[in-house]
């Protein structure tokens, strides 16, 4: 059994951002775990995905027997409080908070005149830089659940087995909504300097790179310098 609260932050405009994360991880019985899944399922799914006239959708989901069901009702709706009360109980007997992990952080935000680093100075100590404004250069590919950056187009695809990651490149995450959006699809495949904040407890689609650019507040494409011209011969 694991568990972990985070934050999903679109935009920070102060200088810095203090928060507080927390984890768990145990192992559950055969019988306990039985017990929650029989619990899990007697709950109402369908009134999730329902949203009524005037409400604020939610933007979530919820997976029981391998099926994914959709949670768009607010927080406030019966069907939500029922979920709400059910998963506070099981987190209350199988993962108590004197048990969890807590981890306080300090976030710099896009108030910050961001630090330029190299992917070579980043790779050496990535935990250095983390919640830290950065300006970094590299290749940039992106496709169907693939947002990535690393030093070269080589290191795209370094995967470690030991940390089932690529540990050698970024996920490249959105723009902070206090930066005018710039599409950057199309300069897809080359070389980009980007300006964001490094989050190493992100780590992309299905957590399996290293770290997140969170954020991004620039994306310059790098040009490629034209070759001189070779001296026209005098003539006779």
């Amino acid at each position: 059994m694991s568990y972990q609260t985070g934050y999903r932050i679109y935009g920070i405009h102060q200088d810095e951002f203090p928060c507080t994360t927390e984890s768990f991880s145990g192992t559950l019985s055969e019988a306990d775990y039985k017990a929650i899944m029989e619990e899990a399922e007697k709950l109402p799914l369908e009134e999730l995905e329902k949203v009524e006239a005037g409400e604020r959708r939610s933007d979530g989901w919820i997976t029981l027997n391998s099926k994914e069901h959709k949670v768009e009702a607010p927080p406030n709706r019966a069907v939500r409080k029922k979920w709400q009360e059910f998963i506070d109980g099981v987190l209350k007997k199988y993962a108590p908070s004197e048990k969890r992990e807590f981890t306080k952080r300090s976030i710099q935000g896009e108030t910050v005149k961001p630090l330029s680093i190299t992917f070579s100075e980043l790779l050496k100590n990535p935990q250095a830089y983390d919640g830290k404004r950065i300006r970094l250069t590299g290749y940039y590919h992106a496709e169907f659940e693939e947002s990535s950056f690393a030093i070269s187009k080589d290191d795209l695809h370094h995967f470690s087995e030991a940390l089932r990651k690529y540990d050698h490149c970024l996920w490249l995450g959105s723009f902070s909504t206090f930066k005018d959006l710039r599409k950057v699809s199309e300069a897809n495949d080359t070389e980009i300097e980007f300006e964001g904040t490094l989050d190493m407890e992100s780590h992309g689609h299905m957590a399996a790179w290293m770290g997140e650019l969170a954020r991004l507040t620039a994306a310059k494409p790098v040009e490629i310098a034209e070759k001189p011209k070779s001296a026209e011969k005098p003539s006779k």
